[in-house]
């Protein structure tokens, strides 16, 4: 029997001060020194994502375990659903508990819907802090920031990198 393991789950997103994560589905910015932060942290690791993320990247994610979290499996192109690398769950539970018997990371990486329904779960928080204003439709959850303790901030030209870990209670 497999033993199954908690795995620790880090959200992982990039947004405003005024917590602005996308527009119309995409992001509102080009950020390639952040393009590069996210690829580092999630590469050989599985990233969890809604339907909605997962069809504005377009493809999996080389290099990672695309878990797809859908209420509509039948949504996803059935290339996609037979994509060794892509993985569909209908709920998170379950998403964490195939994440649990894999030794990968498990990053979530999105959307609005997926980072609200997870957040409460989180060990740890990659924000990166755009710098510039920007508008959007699309916003991170309202959190309670007293619950988590900055482990590091790290500047770069247009945005802030800073990792979070929840406090013990």
């Amino acid at each position: 029997m497999n033993k199954v393991t908690v795995k620790k789950i880090n959200l992982i997103v990039a947004m405003t001060d005024a917590g602005i994560i996308g527009r119309g589905n995409e992001l509102p910015w080009h950020i390639p020194e952040d393009l590069k932060h996210f690829k580092k942290t999630t590469m050989s690791n599985i990233i969890l994502m809604g339907r909605k993320t997962f069809e504005s990247i377009g493809k999996p994610l080389p290099g990672r375990k695309n878990f797809i979290l859908t209420s509509d499996p039948e949504s996803i192109p059935e290339n996609m659903r037979n994509n060794e690398n892509v993985f569909i769950f209908s709920s998170f539970k379950d998403a964490q508990d195939a994440a649990s018997s894999m030794p990968e990371n498990l990053y979530i990486i999105g959307g609005a819907s997926v980072y609200n329904a997870t957040l409460k779960y989180a060990d740890r928080l990659y924000i990166s802090k755009v710098k510039k204003l920007y508008e959007g439709d699309v916003f991170f959850p309202e959190y309670d920031r007293s619950e988590w303790g900055l482990t590091s901030s790290e500047d770069f030209p247009d945005f802030t990198l800073e990792i979070y870990d929840r406090k013990s209670i």
